[in-house]
């Protein structure tokens, strides 16, 4: 929407209704965005992912699994050594969550956690009759909905103040980042990490 009030849309193909709604809720902004990965490190890979952050000049927020930074502790450290913020996510992905015991491993590689965020919060909390804080956009990059979609999915829902929950070890994510990122920082988006 321009400043006299015109919708301008451009896209080839099909155009979804949300899409418009989307562009009429969210046209330019600005503000902060948080890129948060949960899963972290994941059980394979994850210098990839490390490698594109730093490229972009990005510092993010990982929620943490306990059993995979003890297997694979060089790359927490990596991490925490390039300014990310380390935080729980649970020590078994599974279960048990034992966030403590996390949290007091991730100590011991450099972190410094102060938040959690439990696998499956959102229904959790939604039990309790909560409302869920741990996140604003989830375009569901797990369920590899392929690059455009996802890319879609996270610039369509994103808007000041947004924390973006993505996964590490999923390579679309890795892959879409840099244009998202991009994206982002033409809407004059600061994106932060959490503390």
């Amino acid at each position: 929407m321009d400043e006299g009030g015109t919708i301008c849309l451009a896209r080839s193909g099909i155009l979804r209704a949300s899409d418009i709604l989307a562009s009429l809720r969210n046209p330019v902004q600005s503000g902060t965005a948080y890129l948060t990965f949960d899963d972290f490190p994941p059980k394979e890979g994850g210098d990839e992912l490390l490698d594109v952050l730093r490229r972009e000049g990005v510092k993010s927020t990982f929620f943490c699994i306990g059993e995979n930074a003890r297997a694979n502790p060089g790359l927490v450290r990596r991490a925490v050594r390039e300014g990310h913020s380390i935080q729980v996510h649970a020590w078994d992905h599974d279960g048990p969550y034992d966030f403590q015991r996390c949290a007091a491993f991730l100590k011991t590689l450099g972190g410094a956690p102060r938040l959690i965020r439990a696998p499956g919060a959102e229904k959790i909390t939604a039990m309790a009759g909560k409302g869920w804080e741990g996140f604003t956009v989830d375009p569901y990059d797990y369920r590899r909905p392929g690059e455009t979609e996802l890319e879609r999915r996270i610039l369509y829902a994103v808007k000041p103040g947004a924390v973006i929950q993505l996964h590490a070890g999923v390579k679309e994510t890795e892959r879409v980042l840099p244009r998202v990122i991009a994206s982002l920082r033409e809407r004059s988006y600061v994106l932060g990490r959490m503390e």
